[in-house]
């Protein structure tokens, strides 16, 4: 996770990422990413707004065991693919 990055326009490359039967972890996404509606800019950017992120990839990606899951953690630690 790279402190610079906006974590909105992070969140659809993970979508992206993640396969359609994977409902609830990308429910839970969806929804963060719809909270952070009013969050100014400069504080999309901080922990304040990246760990609850990191809190639901951690709950529901308990076990990097595919291709995509691979994907998913590098995207989110802003490495590139």
């Amino acid at each position: 996770m790279s402190a610079s990055r906006d974590v909105v326009k992070v969140i659809p490359q993970l979508l992206e990422k993640i396969p359609y039967e994977e409902v609830e972890l990308r429910r839970d996404i969806e929804e963060y990413n719809c909270s952070l509606f009013n969050q100014a800019p400069e504080v999309r950017v901080t922990a304040y707004c990246w760990i609850p992120l990191q809190t639901i990839l951690q709950k529901r990606v308990t076990v990097i065991d595919a291709a995509w899951k691979k994907e998913l953690l590098s995207l989110f630690n802003g490495e590139d693919i």
